[in-house]
Parts: structure tokens; C-alpha cells; sequence
């Protein structure tokens, strides 16, 4: 199954559906379990599988990656939930609702416009990703039966480590590229329960995989 749209500000756009009975669908499988917190309770069934292809999208990433120091150019890959506002599973259609996260992010990437400057954030107002699939998933919502989440492509340059909440940032100190939150030690020493990462630049930031589940 391919899901495609032609947008005005990003071209083309697709989700290509991996099989489930394909040796990539099932180590995606395993990582999404292994990377679900054991405290979180049971972790759900992956329903479906999707490589986001957007070329505009990753030619603004590799841009941007390149441009960073060299010493700091790495990708790593984190989780993003988000709200499912539509029933993309079954129209083949990634929908225009700027209230579905899944598909405005398929079609258009990470966006300033959308970063929610009127709620509390604990590292300021950036886009907010996560290691674990287990915390990412406390961001999702659905009007379905489905939840989404992406796998990203991360260019997080040079990080800077925090414990602690620091809310008034706008951007990561002089220096620094993002800011990584720390988990907590032994249950002390920091705000965090489970450890997160900020970028401040949507060019960072590249979905790689929709998982619906």
C-alpha cells in the first residue's frame, strides 16, 4: 500500500507500506517492544508499518546535518507521538486536517508555527522526541482505534545535558545544537522519569518510519 499526496510547499510525499511478514517490519517490531518501558504496563501490537518518503524533507535534513561541525555529525534516531486525526488506514489518504499530527508531519515536516507557545514545556518551545516508544506514546491520540508514531532521523550536533526543567528556552545555550534531558538517577537527582531530546531547527528533524499501532 502506498499512501502519496503533492503538496504546494513540499512536492511529493509518500508513506510505503512495509510488509509485515518482511524481516524489516519484524526487527521494527522488536525495537518498538524493547524500547517500551517494562513501568509503562504492556506494550500494544504495531498494526502498520510505513517508510515516510519526502524528498524535499531530507534534502532540507542533509542540508542542515552538513552544515553542522563536523566532530558533531552524527544521525540518531528517536520516537515522536502525535495525534491521528483521520482514518488514513482507511482512505489510502494522508488527510488536510491541521489537527492530524500524523499527516501534517508526513507532509510537511516539523513547523514553528505548530510548536504550542501557551502551554508549559520543560525545555521551552521546541520539537520534543524521545529514545523510548513508551514515552512518546503518552503524545499520542486518536478518534480512531489507531495511535500514530514516527521513527526520526536526528541531527542532534552538539547536546546539552540537563536534569532538571529549564522552561524559558528558546533556543539551546551558545554553543549547543539541542538539549537532552536526562532521566533521573536512582530515582533522585533530576525531573525526568524517562530521558527525552529538544531541537529547536524543524530541519533536524526527518521522519523516517510511520508506525501505526
Amino acid at each position: 500500500m502506498i499512501i502519496s499526496i503533492s503538496t504546494a510547499s513540499t512536492g511529493f510525499a509518500a508513506c510505503i507500506e512495509v510488509d509485515s511478514s518482511s524481516e524489516e517490519f519484524r526487527e521494527i517490531d522488536r525495537r518498538f517492544k524493547k524500547d517500551w518501558a517494562k513501568q509503562k504496563g504492556a506494550c500494544p501490537a504495531i498494526k502498520f508499518v510505513a517508510r515516510v518518503v519526502n524528498p524535499t524533507l531530507r534534502r532540507e535534513f542533509d542540508e542542515y546535518a552538513g552544515s553542522l561541525p563536523r566532530r558533531h555529525r552524527r544521525l540518531e534516531q528517536y520516537y515522536h507521538g502525535t495525534k491521528l486525526h483521520c482514518s488514513v488506514m482507511d482512505f489510502f489518504e494522508f488527510c488536510a486536517d491541521g489537527r492530524c499530527g500524523v499527516c501534517g508531519i508526513a507532509r510537511s515536516n516539523f513547523r514553528n508555527e505548530r510548536v504550542n507557545s501557551r502551554s508549559w514545556q520543560r525545555f521551552g518551545n521546541g520539537f520534543y522526541l524521545a529514545p523510548n516508544s513508551s514515552k512518546s506514546h503518552d503524545y499520542t491520540s486518536s478518534v480512531n482505534k489507531y495511535r500514530g508514531m514516527f521513527v526520526c532521523d536526528v541531527a542532534p550536533g552538539k547536546k546539552h545535558t540537563l536534569r532538571y526543567n529549564s522552561s524559558q528556552l528558546r533556543r539551546p545555550p551558545k554553543g549547543y545544537h539541542s538539549v537532552y534531558g536526562k532521566a533521573k538517577i536512582l530515582g533522585h537527582w533530576g525531573d525526568l522519569n524517562y530521558e527525552e531530546i529538544v531541537v529547536f531547527t524543524p530541519q533536524a528533524v526527518c521522519p523516517k518510519l510511520l508506525i501505526l499501532y
